[in-house]
């Protein structure tokens, strides 16, 4: 009977992965993460973004994970704790999926896209933050399911590609010591850069000291023409 009952148990689904990355690695994803939650976030969108946690596709399976550098989980809550996802108990795919290159570059090239449309992904994009590296190299890699099959709808090295699924341009913007991070832009060319929270944040009180500047100058200038009204009265009398 013990026998019996091991058998049948649950395998273990780890929740971490131990592969270590780069800190341009992490600066890109982690960059991405906040942006794409602050995205759906302000336009009311319930959804799940994750990173680098264990997505598991067929019951039983261990082996069939893997850990993108970002997903969405369409309809899920986007304050869900979960450390690791089973899919087939959430009853969603994701609808995007990013996967920043690493050193592990036939992973990201050959692999994962293979392993994206048996999951059934709506949009894999592949970013190479650097491409130079290799001849057979390229920055921006977009697959898009039609019908049943994954499909590779665009390439290059371009600086900006665009997100079907996410309704908006991934960009490529160099930080201050110009390292290849990814933006999110929203208008038609993708010129309009979402802002992070401190650029946010930092254009409110911009706005708010201008706003008392203005508000200080017409005050400065009331006081000056009621101050020459009353000399011209004083001159009459």
């Amino acid at each position: 009977m013990a026998q019996a009952t091991l058998a049948n148990a649950e395998p273990h689904y780890p929740v971490e992965d131990q592969m270590a990355e780069s800190w341009l690695h992490l600066l890109v994803r982690s960059l991405l993460l906040m942006l794409t939650r602050r995205l759906l976030h302000t336009r009311g969108e319930i959804a799940f973004v994750g990173s680098d946690q264990f997505l598991y596709w067929v019951r039983g399976d261990p082996q069939r994970a893997i850990a993108p550098d970002l997903y969405v989980l369409p309809g899920v809550d986007p304050d869900s704790a979960g450390r690791s996802w089973k899919l087939w108990e959430e009853g969603v795919v994701p609808s995007l999926a990013v996967e920043v290159v690493s050193d592990d570059v036939e992973k990201d090239y050959i692999y994962a896209p293979m392993r994206y449309a048996e999951i059934g992904v709506a949009e894999l994009v592949v970013y190479d933050p650097e491409p130079h590296r290799g001849s057979d190299r390229i920055r921006w890699q977009v697959y898009r399911r039609r019908g049943d099959a994954l499909l590779l709808e665009e390439q290059g090295d371009g600086d900006r590609v665009r997100s079907e699924a996410l309704g908006c341009w991934l960009r490529v913007v160099p930080d201050e010591a110009g390292r290849p991070l990814v933006r999110i832009a929203l208008d038609p060319t993708g010129e309009d850069l979402l802002p992070t929270t401190e650029e946010a944040e930092r254009a409110e009180k911009e706005a708010e000291r201008a706003e008392k500047d203005a508000e200080r100058a017409r005050r400065i200038a009331l006081e000056q023409v009621v101050a020459e009204l009353r000399r011209k009265l004083d001159q009459r009398a």
